[in-house]
């Protein structure tokens, strides 16, 4: 591993996108560090399993490929990270009446959805893509630093595309045989340090993913946490920690596999979700929602759910965002939901 300044680093990184080669660059939630991976060698795709040591990126829809970067078939850098400047909390991008009606109209289908099945949640999603040429992904990864409690990252594929956000979720973090995961779900905004009080329908949401984690784990033992509130810039959810042990049965592939797609990002029932969220959310979400992190390095793993993160095209920039829909989701307050999850990767813009 290579130790040098995080201007040095991105001059490394710009070297390795002019000539096609893979990488990413993250910084982990509360540290002050960045890493980066550069891909010197071919690029593996394939289903990572316990044997491998590295970083993977995992897209929403299962039958995907996963991408991994090796260890073996990377130069690893490390920099102390130097804050860019600030998220302006001024202008944002308007979006016009037909996005608005669309998405009012996915969420009132979804809702018609689940009571016409008897679900309990599906997440829906949607797709804002703003034509902006010449953005610095390296000011904007800086920038995103701020985000001291997110796991940031820069990540660039030469076939796959350029993608980067600031992710309040972790989907496992290992090291040895203990694990731990979370049940984040409801979304307020923050409007000032007034006293943060949920509503039934957050409380419920946040409730069935936690229930339905369990269930996926009920052959671990587990430690619970009781619900508390966890901020993510502008906005605020409830979040519960679980926590067990790995066994001969359950290794850590397992675990994700069991795991991925959570309800949080998904739904419940989740195969009832997929084909719901397949058939009619107008795009493919790709990587967001899906998982990246570092898998079995050193002894740990730290992998994370893909949220508040956007794609990078050279004259086309998307934003992804979504929420929780149940049968008491009122359409145009889940429109204002996104609106106001959209607001941090937007103003990076």
């Amino acid at each position: 591993m290579k130790t040098m300044t995080q201007s040095e680093l991105f001059l490394v990184l710009e070297k390795a996108q002019r000539a096609s080669q893979a990488f990413v660059v993250f910084r982990y939630p509360n540290t002050e560090t960045i890493r980066a991976y550069v891909v010197d060698d071919v690029v593996e795709v394939a289903c990572e399993t316990d044997a491998f040591s590295g970083f993977v990126m995992a897209a929403f829809d299962r039958d995907t490929p996963t991408i991994r970067f090796s260890k073996e078939a990377c130069s690893i850098y490390e920099a102390p990270q130097q804050l860019g400047l600030e998220i302006s909390p001024g202008h944002v991008f308007e979006e016009g009446a037909l996005a608005k009606a669309s998405h009012v109209s996915l969420v009132e289908q979804g809702v018609a959805f689940l009571r016409e099945n008897s679900c309990e949640k599906v997440v829906l999603s949607r797709k804002i893509e703003h034509q902006l040429t010449n953005f610095d992904c390296y000011k904007g990864f800086a920038t995103l630093l701020h985000y001291s409690n997110a796991f940031v990252y820069y990540w660039f594929h030469p076939e796959k595309g350029t993608w980067m956000g600031a992710t309040p979720e972790t989907l496992v973090q290992s090291k040895g045989n203990s694990f731990t995961t979370m049940a984040l779900a409801g979304t307020i905004k923050i409007t000032d340090d007034s006293a943060i009080v949920w509503g039934a329908k957050e409380i419920h949401e946040q409730q069935v993913v936690t229930d339905y984690i369990k269930g996926k784990l009920v052959d671990l033992p587990l430690q619970v946490s009781e619900p508390y509130t966890v901020k993510a810039g502008n906005v605020a959810h409830i979040r519960t920690d679980i926590s067990g042990e790995l066994t001969e049965q359950v290794r850590l592939q397992t675990l994700i596999e069991r795991l991925h797609p959570t309800p949080a990002v998904c739904g419940i029932p989740v195969e009832l979700s997929r084909q719901f969220i397949r058939t009619h959310e107008p795009y493919n979400r790709e990587f967001y929602t899906g998982y990246l992190g570092e898998y079995n390095v050193a002894g740990q793993s730290k992998i994370f759910v893909n949220l508040r993160c956007m794609k990078v095209l050279p004259s086309l920039i998307s934003v992804y965002v979504g929420g929780g829909i149940t049968t008491a989701s009122i359409p145009l307050a889940e429109w204002q939901e996104t609106c106001e999850k959209a607001k941090l990767m937007l103003r990076l813009l």
